[in-house]
């Protein structure tokens, strides 16, 4: 009898009591308070969000439901804090990426203006020698006597590189407005002239461009008696004179109207010098301006598709700066007979009609053959495209 009481006493007492929490549940509120899982409150919100649904819902099915369904609600907001907790070390992961990455482009930005300023330090020096070379160019030397055949053959090398600069020079000259004016008579000692005027220019550019036609006869003699060395020296000089008066007229122009924006020299090599970052450029300056160098530029008579690329580049750069005229010098590794400079000027031709932007007026193409050499001997380096921005104003 008194067995019999007991029993249903220990059924009241049971029920009275709470059911434990399952395990599994425990678990996820664990999880939830995890450094992890409070990491990805921030990193990756909407991850979180979704799992604290789940363990919110395991909760409240451990009231309502089946003790069954709580523990898999608590198991699936479990995995939704690990995926949250994965999602948010990624997220964190790529914001690094990309301050690395932008703390990299702007190295590079600083390289390139580092880069920049060196090469306008190296072409102002390059300019002062510049000056120096016209000032003594205007000095009258003295006559080079006889010399040995080798001491001839090198002088013969010389005069044939002055001739193709003073090509390259009056050709710029006259790119840059030299010319375009009558011609003024010849100096008199009473009356006296602005060598910067353009009636003196344009006298001085005809007298240059006759020394430089009579230079060029002489070098094409088969057997000439004596290297014409002198007259190539007076007759770069001569082009050089002109190409520098031409920019200073032009700079005084512009600081008349305001100050250009796109003549700077050292803008536009700062500029090709950000582009070089990529491999794809190497630009210098010289006297005649700012000079990109292409290599292996043809596929037989068709540019290749890179320097397509690289000459659609260069025109808007161009187009962005159009006081600048454009030549496109052809060089070789070789002599090259009257067949294939007329093969390379039509290439020049082609690479000058890729700059759209420049007029036909401002545009030169020259083959300057092998008289330019980078390398001593026959080298394939020799053999390359120059694609001078001619400076419209003084350096």
């Amino acid at each position: 009898m008194r067995a019999l009481l007991l029993v249903p006493l220990a059924a009241l007492v049971l029920a009275c009591n709470p059911v434990p929490t399952p395990r599994v549940v425990d678990e996820a509120d664990q999880v939830a308070q995890s450094p992890a899982s409070l990491d990805a409150k921030v990193h990756a919100a909407p991850a979180w969000a979704a799992a604290e649904k789940r363990r919110l819902e395991a909760h409240a099915a451990l009231e309502s439901g089946p003790q069954a369904r709580a523990q898999l609600l608590a198991e699936e907001a479990i995995a939704g804090y690990q995926e949250a907790a994965l999602l948010a070390r990624i997220a964190k992961a790529t914001r690094r990426a990309e301050q690395a990455e932008a703390e990299a482009e702007s190295l590079e930005r600083e390289l390139a203006a580092v880069d920049g300023t060196m090469k306008t330090l190296a072409a102002d020096v390059e300019g002062l020698e510049l000056r120096l070379r016209v000032a003594q160019g205007a000095e009258p030397a003295s006559a080079s006597g006889s010399a040995s055949p080798e001491r001839e053959a090198a002088r013969r090398d010389a005069a044939r590189a002055m001739a193709v600069q003073a090509r390259l020079l009056c050709g710029s000259a006259r790119l840059l407005g030299a010319g375009k004016t009558a011609a003024a008579g010849a100096p008199s000692d009473k009356t006296p002239e602005d060598p910067s005027a353009p009636a003196v220019v344009s006298r001085d550019l005809g007298e240059a461009e006759a020394r430089l036609a009579e230079l060029e006869t002489a070098l094409a003699a088969t057997a000439p008696k004596s290297t014409p060395i002198d007259l190539a020296t007076r007759t770069r000089s001569a082009c050089l004179s002109v190409l520098t008066r031409t920019r200073r007229a032009n700079t005084a122009a512009s600081e008349k109207k305001g100050a250009a924006v796109d003549a700077s020299a050292d803008t536009l090599l700062t500029e090709l010098s950000a582009m070089s970052q990529k491999g794809e450029l190497s630009p210098s300056r010289d006297e005649r301006g700012v000079v990109v160098t292409l290599r292996d530029a043809f596929d037989g008579d068709k540019p290749k598709a890179k320097a397509k690329t690289l000459l659609e580049q260069l025109d808007r750069v161009a187009a962005s700066h159009p006081s600048f005229a454009v030549a496109v010098v052809v060089h070789t590794d070789r002599p090259a007979s009257p067949a294939e400079k007329a093969k390379w000027e039509e290439r020049a031709k082609a690479i000058a009609s890729a700059f759209g932007s420049v007029a036909e007026a401002k545009r030169l193409v020259l083959v300057a053959g092998d008289a330019l050499p980078v390398v001593s001997g026959k080298n394939a380096r020799n053999a390359r495209i120059e694609i001078v921005f001619v400076a419209p104003e003084a350096l």
